[in-house]
Order: C-alpha cells, then sequence, then structure tokens
C-alpha cells in the first residue's frame, strides 16, 4: 500500500505535460484506469489516501481537472494560483519557475529581499496545505541543502546520488 514503508505520505507522481492538456486528459485516464486503485483520490473535496499521488505539471488540463468532484489526478500550481481558493485537493502542489522571481545564483548570501520573498511563497504554499517547489534552479548541492533549510518540499535533481548525500546529512 505504499511505495515508501516508513513515510506517512504517498509518492508523489509528476508528469510534465507537453502537449495540450485538456486533449489529453481522457486519453490519460483511460491508460491509468487499470492502476488507478494504487493513486489517491479526492472525492466531494476531500483526499483520500494512497499510495501514489498522481499529479501533471506543464500544459495540464486545468479545467478538466476543475470540473471533477471525484479525481486521482491532479495538478501542479504556479505561485499566481496561490491566494486564488484553489483546493489542496485539487491542486496539492505548488512549483515555479526558481529565476523568474529570483535572481540570486549562489554567490555570497541571498539578498535579504529576495530571501523573504521566497520564505512568503513557500509560507502561502503551506498555508493552503501545498507543497511547494522550483525548478530552473541551479543544480547544485549548495541549492539543495539552501531550499531545505528554507521548507522546500520537493527537490528536483539530475544528481540523483548527491542529493542522496545531502538528504542523509
Amino acid at each position: 500500500g505504499k511505495v515508501y514503508p516508513e513515510s506517512d505520505r504517498p509518492f508523489y507522481l509528476m508528469v510534465d505535460c507537453k502537449t495540450d492538456g485538456e486533449a489529453m486528459d481522457p486519453v490519460l485516464k483511460k491508460k491509468l484506469e487499470p492502476y488507478e486503485s494504487l493513486f489517491c483520490h479526492e472525492q466531494e473535496g476531500q483526499l483520500q489516501a494512497g499510495a501514489i499521488l498522481f499529479y501533471l505539471s506543464g500544459r495540464s488540463p486545468r479545467k478538466a481537472v476543475a470540473a471533477e468532484t471525484n479525481r486521482f489526478i491532479f495538478l501542479d500550481g504556479r505561485i499566481d494560483d496561490l491566494g486564488k481558493g484553489i483546493p489542496a485537493a485539487q491542486m496539492p502542489v505548488i512549483s515555479d519557475n526558481y529565476g523568474k522571481y529570483l535572481s540570486w545564483k549562489g554567490e555570497g548570501e541571498i539578498p535579504a529581499e529576495e530571501l523573504e520573498k521566497m520564505r512568503g511563497y513557500i509560507r502561502q504554499a503551506h498555508a493552503e496545505g501545498k507543497l511547494f517547489r522550483w525548478w530552473g534552479a541551479p543544480d547544485t548541492p549548495q541549492f539543495k541543502e539552501f531550499f531545505l533549510q528554507e521548507g522546500v518540499d520537493l527537490i528536483g535533481a539530475d544528481d540523483l546520488q548527491g542529493l542522496v548525500g545531502i538528504l542523509g546529512k
């Protein structure tokens, strides 16, 4: 019933849509149907536990997913989605392009203004019951450690062994 038995969270499986999400939605649902019992579900606004929380990023089917009251496919939001009343049971993750909001590249101290701005986004996502993730940030151990320290929930990595080393500290 769990990908990681010692964890109280589901496994978050993100698929980045590169094509028209609305057109892809019925095809994707049909392909996933045999595995539906593995996924978390939302029923009448309440998130039902499952081994995998399946969510879509990129050109996702926002209209189709928002129209459902019982779903097993969820959405990845953007910072601009914060404060709009979109429930975490529909959009459990907020992800955005680091470079669109912050310019610090890891040299010296992060400017206080940028640090507070980032903390505000993370605080707001968490207040809405959502996880937070940056994409497009420098893929360095320094950034991964910094993100963990600041409460970023999901951290992307090309160097998985490097990330394991950081998480094991």
